[in-house]
């Protein structure tokens, strides 16, 4: 019987296998394979509870085999169920305390929370193990960017493109390092060129949508991702095509799969969203959030896209609530953070926005775009000298953030450094020249010079670009 419910899945025939194997574990109901390949099948038909239930007990059945383990580490970390996987992964390495599959998992699973020191301590001695892994390597560097530092990732990202040929994954992270680094045009260079070289690369296209968007070129972005839309596949992955040949190993890999697929839904929605927005549609952009939210409610972009939207619509108690959704989740992710600090600054809920402030700038000292916000804090608080050292360390971290000139702007101001003021003004704008913020601020130094020309130039641009918030602009 197990070897009619193997000849099945190795035929891609999976509504035969699962029957095969349903019969199979009705007459042994301690076949492992059985138990094993029924958990695989309920996990990719999305029968999430039947799936777990299959896997908890092939973890009993054979003691010895790590893959219920890796799978269910897996489907936890795709639903968001992070303390589940967690306690999986705990479990696994007390049974399997040497295999470095687990101990990179967990690692992934702090990146996936925005645990970044967590991670990186996880990644790290594997990488002293394994110094030649280069998607390891890759994983490094990322948490290095996330976490703000930004000349180790130089570092790691020129050692590994040293000597190597293409490599699609780590040209797509060095455009987005690039375009961190404010160096906009190089890394939507970058990613015409991915897409050129194969229109397969749809995140990429995508990413390269978005810079065009924001470069003015709305026409032609919109264009670009309806021909991407055409090619999204279908939430399921195609996972019931028949294969000939599938193991239970290869219909493993269809969960990846499946969760690949998911993960280009939801970002094509955010890009349709992003680009909406950039157009003024902001009702459309919404609807497009909210497919998002329907596939996975709990994907963190997405609650980011949906705080600022409320942002540009003036709705500061929807940008708070999405906020607020995005730090219930992932408690430690500094973008989560920053995100409600920034509204809890706006609003005017000071002691509020420096606690979730101070968090992230304690762990994250090199995190440019936290000591900008921190600047900010530092005038509101009637400080600008502090605000002005906390700005201009901003700025050494990355010059490329143009948060952090905007804050360096105010804080010169501030101090009454007119003239490097406006240095600073022009270089966000370099940066970002559809900073709405920046334009606003800079405008009101303008009016207070009585250069009421030039400021209504700003404050026209300002009130072009988010409507909602600078309409009044004058």
């Amino acid at each position: 019987m197990e070897l009619l419910a193997r000849s099945y899945a190795g035929k891609g025939a999976i509504d035969s296998a699962e029957q095969a194997m349903r019969n199979l574990r009705e007459k042994y109901p301690e076949n492992f394979y059985a138990t094993m390949g029924l958990g695989v099948i309920s996990l990719l038909r999305d029968r999430g509870a039947f799936g777990e239930q299959y896997l908890e007990e092939a973890k009993v059945l054979d003691s010895k085999d790590i893959r219920p383990y890796l799978l269910l580490v897996r489907y936890y970390s795709y639903i968001r169920e992070f303390k589940k996987a967690e306690n999986n992964l705990s479990s696994g390495l007390i049974r399997f305390p040497d295999d470095d599959r687990l101990k990179e998992l967990l690692g992934d699973l702090f990146a996936l929370q925005g645990r970044y020191q967590d991670a990186l301590d996880k990644y790290q001695p594997l990488l002293v193990s394994n110094p030649a892994d280069r998607n390891l390597r890759q994983k490094v560097a990322r948490t290095f960017f996330y976490s703000g530092d930004m000349g180790k990732v130089s570092v790691i990202l020129n050692a590994l493109q040293r000597g190597a040929e293409s490599d699609y994954s780590l040209d797509i992270f060095w455009a987005e390092v690039l375009s961190e680094q404010g160096r906009r045009k190089e890394s939507a260079a970058i990613l015409e060129r991915l897409y050129r070289e194969s229109t397969g690369r749809r995140i990429a296209g995508m990413k390269w949508a978005i810079a065009l968007a924001k470069d003015e070129k709305l026409e032609e972005a919109e264009k670009l991702l309806a021909t991407i839309g055409e090619s999204i596949p279908p939430l399921g992955g195609g996972y019931s095509t028949p294969v000939a040949g599938q193991t239970l190993d290869d219909l493993e890999r269809l969960q990846d799969i499946r969760e690949s697929a998911r993960q280009e839904n939801i970002f094509y929605l955010n890009t349709r969203a992003i680009l909406s927005e950039l157009a003024g549609r902001y009702s459309e952009a919404g609807r497009y959030l909210e497919q998002a939210l329907k596939i996975d409610d709990r994907d963190f972009e997405t609650l980011s896209n949906m705080s600022d939207l409320a942002r540009l619509k003036g709705d500061p108690e929807a940008r708070l609530k999405w906020a607020n959704r995005a730090v219930s989740l992932y408690a430690k992710h500094p973008s989560a953070l920053l995100l409600r600090a920034k509204v809890l600054l706006d609003i005017r809920r000071i002691p509020d926005a420096i606690i979730d402030s101070k968090i992230v700038v304690d762990s994250y000292p090199r995190l440019s775009y936290a000591q900008a916000l921190m600047s900010k804090v530092w005038m509101v608080l009637n400080n600008p000298r502090e605000a002005l050292s906390t700005a201009e360390d901003a700025v050494r971290l990355n010059f490329g953030t143009p948060e952090a000139h905007l804050a360096l702007a105010m804080a010169k101001s501030a101090n009454g450094r007119h003239a490097e003021a406006e240095s600073s003004f022009r270089q966000a704008l370099d940066i970002d020249p559809r900073y709405a913020e920046a334009r606003y601020q800079w405008g009101l130094l303008l009016r207070s010079k009585d250069r009421i020309h030039e400021a209504d130039m700003q404050f026209q641009e300002a009130s072009r670009l988010e409507p909602l918030i600078y309409k009044k602009a004058r």
